[in-house]
């Protein structure tokens, strides 16, 4: 589900590109047309010796509490104010070139070191099931934010000069500034200080003492830093091709900009394709290979021939790899992590190994094509990205004995247990079962499940069901998720049982399964579940109707007209809604004189059910009916029993502020909220649930109503993580004051 969380960092990583790709298109062509392509590596050179500077300087503030959020801010500041000195000495007369140079100098860095600083925060907000479903869509706000500077660039910044350049940098990295601020109001998922979740022991952590993990994590460095040696000769040989070809600042800032501008159409369109087949699929190392193994084949073409638009096409290539493959790779990579070992794991490989390959590769970059020829460049490289995918290979072995040590450990450590929820990852089975059978913590449990799930062996369906089967609807829940991984006849045929035995109490187990079922077999239950409407019990034939909810065909609306003068109240109602979704006018009246029929019988069940279909439709106009039925009933003894409810959605569906003050009732009079009220809340829209809760956050009724709250929440077999987020924001603000 998207949430605050997620929506303010794709906010955050378009802002950050969109600097960084300003910063680096205007750096790149003053430098490009003031001193020339032969230059680059030069600077290149001095920006990675600086790189480690800075992250050593940055990490004196590891000691700090949310180190990472405040790394962030003083490196925008001293980027604000190297800027602002860069800037008052534009002016200064001689000294144009050493300001371009700075600019230069300054672009590496600030490039390099906020996606260092923007990922190792990310890290401490996301889990590794979240990095494969969301990293994604950082990488594509990270290129609508280039897109929206390259167009800018093209059509409007491309004639402004280094001055002003230096003024619209210090505007945006304000802009960014602000808005980062907002950071400390989004809770982390862990802290290696208080939360035993992610803590391990000290051996664990320890890259020197652990021999599992430090095998692993020299491989890993070795394997990145060989992929930015290559890629950073690709790189330069476009840069010399494009010096070559445009002969002026403004020709290579147009030039440039629009590359970037189809890199990161490009990189949207791989990033989404990448995301739906192969992240959520694959092995993370997996990843890897498949990374070097597409350099491998561009290296290879430009052997075969070397033309500018040759080189132009496999550095667009390489860059749309680069961002949507490698990069988020990268990150799947590091969140599998404790925040110790992946601080570790970025300071080595981001703050000083790589910096340091790149100031090797400048260095041999001043020997090409002067002393040697390209062709023999790229014949070096191809051998080099073959050794690079063997190394991958032989990470895979070590990232998986940690991870099993890891867990065998430390139970409670979610990373790990996610780490191993890999496809055929069949060593991790047994002790993943160990681990669910001696933890009676249900999230636990829940990721357990999840990662059995994932690694889709035929050795854990049996297993999996036998959770389905236990009853508590909270792990039924996580375990028809890691169904859902299956494409396996065996795994459809028993939900199919499992929805008809008679061990399955759930609502909303069942319409899970269902919907499932129908979205692998288009409409398939609507035959299977047709012969139910004619069932002699009326809540067989109300719960069939409902599970024709998620039907999109209209076809079904003939066989279900007759069903709106049913004896039952229940699937009236239920025989209501499902037409009226459809809005087909023709339909619709039948649907209101059904409705009306309801509200005006005698029956109270009858005038419920009237209640509730107005307050899921939003019909205002009945707004008035449903409120003099609550007149009439609410001094009842019977209503506080078993009404409240059925108001409280109606009258908040309607934007009533009565329905506000029912679910407040509702909150504080419950220890133990029915599932039956979190599903009617959850019906609601997102914009309505938040205006509650805040309101009922708002009213001071105590810390342990409060507590109370967010527990039924976390334990609810619902989706509200956005509510959790939100919840445990107010109660920490709330204990801090």
């Amino acid at each position: 589900m998207i949430n605050r969380k997620i929506i303010f960092f794709c906010i955050l990583a378009y802002l950050f590109q969109f600097v960084i790709e300003v910063i680096n298109i205007s750096a790149n062509s003053f430098f490009i047309d003031t001193l020339g392509a032969e230059e680059l590596p030069k600077a290149l050179i001095i920006s990675s010796l600086l790189t480690p500077v800075t992250i050593l300087l940055l990490a004196q503030f590891e000691k700090i509490k949310n180190s990472r959020q405040y790394k962030i801010i003083v490196f925008l500041i001293l980027s604000l104010t190297y800027l602002g000195i860069n800037f008052y000495y534009t002016a200064t007369p001689n000294f144009y070139e050493k300001t371009v140079w700075m600019y230069q100098i300054f672009g590496n860095l600030f490039s390099l070191i906020s996606i260092i600083l923007y990922w190792n925060l990310i890290n401490s907000y996301f889990y590794v099931f979240e990095s494969k479903l969301f990293f994604s869509y950082f990488i594509i706000s990270e290129e609508f934010g280039a897109i929206t500077s390259d167009i800018l660039i093209n059509k409007v910044f491309y004639s402004l000069s280094l001055f002003q350049y230096f003024l619209l940098d210090i505007f945006i990295i304000s802009i960014l500034f602000l808005s980062y601020l907002y950071v400390f109001r989004i809770k982390k998922i862990n802290n290696d200080d208080t939360n035993e979740e992610n803590q391990v022991t000290d051996n664990d952590e320890k890259i020197l003492k652990n021999k599992h993990l430090f095998n692993l994590v020299f491989l890993y460095i070795v394997v990145i830093c060989l992929f930015h040696f290559i890629t950073a000769f690709i790189t330069y040989q476009f840069n010399v091709a494009a010096g070559i070809r445009f002969g002026n600042t403004e020709d290579l800032n147009k030039f440039f900009s629009e590359f970037q501008l189809f890199s990161s159409i490009m990189i949207i369109l791989s990033s989404y394709l990448l995301s739906r087949f192969l992240f959520t699929k694959s092995k993370i190392i997996i990843q890897h290979i498949i990374y070097g193994c597409c350099l491998l084949s561009l290296v290879y073409l430009m052997n075969l021939e070397y033309t500018f638009y040759i080189i132009a096409a496999v550095e667009l290539v390489k860059v749309v790899l680069e961002h949507s493959l490698f990069q988020t790779s990268y990150e799947h990579f590091t969140s599998s992590f404790t925040e110790v070992v992946s601080e570790k794991i970025r300071n080595y490989t981001e703050g000083f190994f790589v910096p340091m390959i790149i100031v090797v590769s400048g260095f041999c970059m001043n020997l090409f094509p002067t002393k040697f020829s390209f062709y023999y460049l790229n014949f070096n490289l191809l051998i080099c990205i073959s050794i690079v995918i063997f190394l991958a290979f032989l990470i895979k072995k070590y990232y998986y004995i940690y991870h099993l040590n890891i867990a065998k450990n430390k139970i409670s450590n979610i990373r790990s247990v996610q780490a191993l929820g890999e496809k055929n990852n069949i060593k991790a089975l047994e002790i993943l079962q160990n681990n669910y059978n001696k933890t009676d913590d249900k999230f636990i449990k829940k990721n357990i499940v999840i990662s059995i799930g994932k690694i889709n062996s035929e050795k854990s369906i049996d297993y999996i069901f036998s959770v389905l089967s236990s009853g508590d609807e909270f792990l039924q829940a996580a375990a028809v998720d890691a169904l859902f991984e299956y494409k396996s006849y065996k795994v459809d045929y028993l939900l199919v049982q499992f929805i008809i035995g008679q061990q399955n109490k759930s609502l909303y187990i069942r319409h899970k399964i269902i919907s499932f079922i129908n979205k692998v077999y288009k409409n398939a239950i609507v035959p299977f579940f047709m012969h139910l409407l004619y069932s002699d019990d009326q809540r067989v034939v109300a719960n069939a109707v409902e599970n024709f909810w998620d039907i999109r065909d209209k076809k079904i609306i003939p066989f279900m007209l007759k069903f709106l003068t049913h004896k039952s109240n229940r699937v009236r109602a239920n025989v209501i809604i499902l037409i009226y979704k459809f809005d087909i006018s023709y339909y619709n009246k039948s649907c209101i004189i059904a409705l009306l029929a309801l509200k005006n019988s005698k029956e109270l069940n009858d005038n419920l059910s009237f209640v509730f279909v107005v307050g899921f439709l939003r019909l205002q106009k009945y707004s008035d009916s449903v409120e003099k039925i609550y007149e009439r009933l609410k001094n009842t003894p019977l209503f506080k029993e078993r009404l409240v409810e059925n108001f409280a959605f109606s009258f908040s569906a309607l934007d009533n502020p009565i329905g506000d003050d029912l679910f407040q009732f509702l909150f504080m009079d419950a220890q133990k909220f029915p599932q039956t009220l979190l599903y009617k809340f959850r019906l609601l829209d997102l914009a309505n649930r938040i205006r509650i809760l805040n309101t009922f956050m708002l009213g001071g009724f105590g810390q342990i109503v409060e507590q109370n709250l967010l527990e039924n929440f976390k334990n609810s077999i619902y989706d509200f993580s956005f509510e959790l987020e939100m919840l445990e924001e107010i109660i920490s603000k709330n204990v801090k004051e």
